[in-house]
């Protein structure tokens, strides 16, 4: 999948989680701390920092990996991989940071 297909795909996303929240812009871009253009940068464009993702999915209570996973259910792939993948995020996102370790395991085998 291209780079511009991602960014269509997240932008999408962005507009539906931003709308369904009922949250008005100014109030995500104060909840985020950042200014209310960023905000709507965000959702003209697409173009978000994982950082700022990261922030937006706290205010809006999803967590980053569900965000994700709602993106790649879009692109129209296998029920079962992303299934399965979603389970190994969710195993991620609840390991204890005395198993990092296994972080930069998977990390190098990603890369």
């Amino acid at each position: 999948m291209e780079h511009i297909e991602i960014n269509e795909l997240i932008h999408k996303q962005l507009k539906s989680y931003v709308s369904a929240s009922g949250f008005s812009n100014s109030e995500i871009a104060r909840r985020c701390g950042v200014d209310r253009a960023t905000v709507g940068r965000w959702l003209k464009t697409g173009n978000i920092s994982r950082n700022n993702l990261i922030k937006l999915c706290h205010v809006l209570g999803v967590s980053e990996a569900v965000f994700l996973e709602d993106v790649s259910f879009s692109t129209g792939g296998s029920h079962q991989f992303h299934e399965k993948k979603k389970a190994i995020i969710d195993k991620v996102v609840l390991l204890p940071e005395d198993k990092s370790y296994l972080l930069d395991a998977v990390d190098k085998l990603l890369s």
